[in-house]
C-alpha cells in the first residue's frame, strides 16, 4: 500500500497529479485521491489546492466541465513533459471534436487545455485566444477568468491580472488559485494587502463546547465572549455567523474611550483585528467577509440567493477589504 507523503509540498503535488490523471482517464486511483485530498485539507486547510477542492465541492457549477476522452493522449504526453507534442495532440483532438457531433462544452474544454499548454510554453497571445474562445462557449467560469488573468500576469500587466482574479473570486470566494493570483499581482504592483481571513479567537465545537483565546483580556475578551453567546441571524439570505459578528462588533463599539486596559497579546493583534472588522462594517463589506469565512456546503444555496440579490457585493469586498 502506498504511503502518504509527509511533506506538504510533496502531498500537494501528489494530490494535483492524481486529480489530473483521474480527470483525463489516465488513472483509476479515485480512492487514493480522496484520501490524500482529505489529508491535505485537514493539515493545511488554507493551502491553495485545499481551497480549490472546497471551492468546487461547494459550488460545482463554477468548475470546469470534465475533459473529453479525446484529450487523453494529450494528457499522457503532458505527463511525459512533451509539451509540443501534447499541444499538437490536443489541437488535433479539437479539430475532431469540431468536425463531429460533439458538444460545444467538449470543444470549450479542449480550448482550455490547449491554452494551458501554450501558456506553459510562453505563448501568451495564442493562449489568451484559446481562453477567450473557451469563455465564449463555457461562460465566465472562475477557472477561465483566472487563466485570462494568468496570461496578463505573464505579460506583466499586473493591474489587469489583479482585476481578473478579483472577478473570479467574486464568483467563487473560495477559489485558491485566484487568491494566489490576486495577492501575487498586488505585490507586483507594489501594494501590500492585509491577509484574509483573520483568525477567530473563539470556537464552538460539535459538542457545543466553547473555547476562547486565553490571551484575551479586557474589552477584546468581552467582545469575543459576546460572539460566543450570540445566536445566528435569522435574517433571510444572511451569511454564516452574521448574528455572532454583529454581537462581537456591538460589544466592541461600546468599549468607551479608555485605552489603559492591558492585553496579553504583545502585538495587540486581537485589537487590530477587531478594529479592522469594525472598518468592514462601516464600509458595508462585512457580509462579504463572512461569506469568505463561512461559505460551505450547508450554506451554498443561501450564498447563491444572496449573491444573486447582491451582484456587486463581493466585487466591492475584494476591491476594499484587503487594504482597509
Amino acid at each position: 500500500m502506498k504511503q502518504s507523503p509527509k511533506d506538504i509540498s510533496a502531498l500537494s503535488f501528489e494530490v494535483e497529479r492524481l486529480r489530473f490523471t483521474t480527470d483525463f482517464g489516465l488513472s483509476t486511483e479515485h480512492g487514493r485521491l480522496l484520501q490524500l485530498s482529505l489529508e491535505l485539507s485537514s493539515r493545511v486547510p488554507r493551502h491553495p489546492i485545499s481551497l480549490n477542492i472546497r471551492a468546487f465541492q461547494v459550488l460545482p457549477e463554477t468548475a470546469l466541465p470534465q475533459p473529453p476522452s479525446a484529450l487523453k493522449e494529450a494528457a499522457a504526453l503532458f505527463i511525459k513533459k512533451d509539451l509540443n507534442s501534447a499541444t499538437q495532440s490536443a489541437t488535433a483532438a479539437l479539430e475532431v471534436l469540431e468536425q463531429g457531433n460533439n458538444s460545444l462544452i467538449e470543444q470549450g474544454r479542449a480550448q482550455v487545455v490547449i491554452g494551458d499548454l501554450l501558456l506553459l510554453q510562453g505563448q501568451t497571445v495564442e493562449a489568451e485566444r484559446c481562453f477567450i474562445q473557451a469563455n465564449a462557449i463555457l461562460g465566465d467560469l472562475p477557472p477561465i477568468v483566472n487563466r485570462l488573468g494568468q496570461v496578463k500576469f505573464e505579460q506583466k500587466r499586473f493591474d489587469e491580472a489583479h482585476s481578473l482574479a478579483k472577478t473570479a473570486l467574486s464568483t467563487n470566494p473560495l477559489y485558491g488559485s485566484a487568491m494566489m493570483l490576486f495577492w501575487e499581482s498586488a505585490i507586483k504592483q507594489g501594494r501590500q494587502l492585509a491577509p484574509l481571513p483573520m483568525p477567530e479567537r473563539a470556537t464552538i465545537d460539535s459538542s457545543n463546547e466553547m473555547r476562547i483565546d486565553p490571551t484575551l483580556t479586557g474589552k477584546a475578551l468581552r467582545a469575543w465572549q459576546a460572539w460566543l453567546m450570540a445566536v445566528p441571524s435569522d435574517t433571510m439570505y444572511a451569511p454564516p455567523k452574521k448574528g455572532q459578528y454583529d454581537a462581537l462588533l456591538k460589544e466592541w463599539a461600546a468599549r468607551g474611550e479608555q485605552t489603559a486596559e492591558r492585553y496579553d497579546d504583545p502585538g495587540l493583534l486581537a485589537k487590530a483585528d477587531l478594529d479592522r472588522l469594525e472598518r468592514f462594517r462601516e464600509a458595508g463589506i462585512l457580509d462579504g467577509y463572512l461569506w469568505l469565512l463561512g461559505l460551505n456546503l450547508s450554506s451554498a444555496e443561501t450564498w447563491r440567493q444572496w449573491s444573486t440579490k447582491n451582484p456587486e457585493a463581493m466585487n466591492m469586498f475584494w476591491s476594499t477589504a484587503p487594504e482597509v
